[in-house]
């Protein structure tokens, strides 16, 4: 069983740090845009894909990989607070509020309604990405020590 688990928690690695690769190219592109109320289509179109790639790398880290780390560690996971309490208590997440504001804007990209909130979205999205790109590096420092200080090396090997 742990076996699997740690196969899941590998594939899910490995998703994470390519769609982090995008992640970190688009909000290079991005992060030189300092007036949000006047964009050209070109600095529109480079915003979208921000913030889909945004909302995908949180869907990873939270979804997947945090639940994966979870299911190696705790065996059954019951609901994402509990994964979160249990990442907060290992040291990988040092804000519950943090967590749950990149959480947030997600779910504003997801859902996003109202085309004037669209540049508060943008703005948001900016801000917080520094915040996610340290998250989602230090997961993957922490996913290594844990395979290391486990030995489970032999079968994850180095995503």
């Amino acid at each position: 069983m742990i076996v699997n688990q740690l196969i899941i928690l590998k594939e899910n690695l490995i998703a994470l740090q390519k769609a982090n690769q995008w992640f970190c190219h688009s909000f290079e592109i991005c992060n030189e845009i300092e007036n949000f109320n006047e964009l050209s289509i070109i600095q529109l179109d480079n915003l979208e894909n921000l913030t889909a790639r945004y909302a995908r790398i949180v869907d990873i880290l939270f979804n997947k990989v945090f639940r994966s780390i979870a299911n190696v560690e705790m065996a059954k996971v019951k609901s994402l607070l509990d994964v979160l309490l249990f990442l907060q208590k290992k040291g990988l997440i040092q804000s519950l509020d943090n967590v749950r504001l990149l959480k947030e804007i997600r779910n504003d990209i997801v859902h996003e309604y109202f085309v004037e909130n669209i540049i508060q979205l943008f703005e948001n999205v900016k801000e917080s990405s520094d915040e996610l790109i340290k998250l989602v590096e230090k997961t993957n420092e922490t996913s290594m020590h844990m395979r290391s200080q486990q030995g489970y090396e032999y079968i994850m090997g180095v995503p």
